[in-house]
């Protein structure tokens, strides 16, 4: 899964969904999302992706960095001792993608 946030003013923007159910605006920012190679997901609680990142507070945290970006991970469900995490996989910049991201902007990943 990937959940991303673009600016309005981002080219890559006019590329993906738009269908007004597909993401959730940023009120003059822009819109977060959750996608996979096939899809873009629409918002609802009843969808486990957009529910797993609620819970992980991600498109809030995305949306607060105000810069186009997306993170891949993978939800992990172990009942018998750990619980539920998610496992960040990649985590890059859109308009720079072989940037990635500097360490502090992490930190509200942790």
């Amino acid at each position: 899964m990937v959940v991303y946030f673009l600016r309005h003013d981002s080219d890559m923007a006019k590329c993906i969904s738009h269908r007004q159910d597909a993401y959730k605006t940023v009120e003059g920012v822009g819109r977060v999302g959750i996608c996979d190679k096939k899809f873009d997901y629409r918002e609802s609680f009843s969808n486990k992706l957009w529910a797993v990142a609620a819970k992980f507070e991600l498109p809030a945290k995305l949306a607060s960095l105000r810069e186009n970006i997306a993170v891949e991970g993978f939800y992990c469900t172990d009942t018998s001792t750990l619980g539920r995490s998610f496992i960040m996989n990649i985590v890059s910049e859109a308009d720079n993608p072989m940037e990635g991201l500097h360490k502090q902007d992490l930190r509200n990943f942790d």
